[in-house]
């Protein structure tokens, strides 16, 4: 049962909206909870005169105290609908902390929504409306648990717009259990594809030599994002020696986005033996450089603090 979200967009119980109150409860006492039974598709025609206007006033009966017998006969209307998993992703009238509650409710005698959900994204892709997939592919970053979405995903990850395809990157990452096939998306021109699959990629499935290995590929990327989250991960991973030395030299790469990016991973890593370097990155003539080698001297300054140790 859900409570009553700020973001939902429904307005008080419209007409509309009480007669699918009326119609699901009166198949929730009939069906007493049990499979789709025929009495349930009563609520069909009501539901197919404005699917949309359907699953919004549907989420409204959610929102308010229901007995689950009648909220599952409700679950049960909102996944009879074509496309309730796209609508459920548009922003104009859910967030994306207000669709992932939705899409956890559906769960509920459900197994499949990851699917579902990865189904919208790749329709919204397709149909070009990226703020909705955006929604969708935020939504499956947190319920998805299997690669068994990822044939869904391939539209996402072959989006004109590289919004999407840097989002479909990161999950697709965090699921895919094949490194060949992330090297192939390595190649993607857009440099926030291949930073979100560094980033997103789960170190749970591979052997530790192997994704080193991987790693090391793209520590001279042209982009500082992907050279960046490469050498954290290396350094997390147990490689310090390497992160470090490709860190001291990215502190002194010309350009000065490198040279952010350099002390924005000394500061994630914690680790108290970059204070010299960061030091000379706060005289920097550049600002952001200058800016984040302060942050990243704070972070230190905090987990030293922490730990006690000099």
């Amino acid at each position: 049962m859900f409570m009553a979200a700020a973001d939902s967009a429904i307005p008080c119980e419209s007409d509309y909206t009480r007669s699918l109150r009326d119609l699901c409860e009166q198949v929730a006492r009939q069906s007493n909870g049990s499979t789709f039974r025929e009495e349930e598709r009563r609520i069909r025609p009501l539901v197919e005169q404005n699917p949309r206007a359907a699953l919004l006033a549907l989420v409204s009966i959610l929102d308010s105290p229901a007995e689950e017998t009648l909220a599952c006969t409700i679950r049960r209307a909102v996944r009879s609908i074509p496309s309730y998993g796209s609508y459920l992703c548009e922003p104009r009238n859910f967030s994306v902390a207000r669709s992932l509650q939705l899409f956890r409710s559906l769960e509920t005698g459900n197994a499949y929504v990851d699917v579902e959900v990865a189904q919208a994204a790749a329709d919204l892709a397709k149909a070009g409306d990226t703020q909705s997939a955006l929604v969708a592919l935020s939504v499956l970053e947190e319920l998805a648990r299997s690669p068994r979405v990822l044939p869904i995903r391939i539209p996402t990850l072959k989006a004109q717009d590289e919004h999407i395809r840097s989002k479909a990157a990161g999950v697709f990452a965090r699921l895919c259990v094949n490194l060949e096939r992330l090297k192939a998306r390595m190649t993607d021109a857009e440099p926030r594809v291949r930073a979100n699959i560094i980033e997103g990629l789960s170190e749970a499935e591979f052997n530790r030599t192997e994704l080193c290995d991987f790693f090391l590929l793209f520590v001279e990327d042209p982009n500082n994002r992907v050279v960046a989250n490469a050498l954290l991960r290396l350094y997390r991973m147990g490689s310090v020696d390497v992160a470090k030395s490709r860190l001291m030299e990215m502190a002194r790469h010309e350009k000065g986005e490198f040279r952010a990016s350099a002390a924005w991973v000394m500061g994630q890593t914690e680790d108290c033996g970059f204070h010299g370097s960061l030091k000379i990155l706060r005289a920097d003539a550049e600002r952001a450089v200058r800016w984040s080698a302060l942050r990243a001297m704070v972070l230190i300054s905090r987990k030293v603090k922490q730990t006690g140790s000099a």
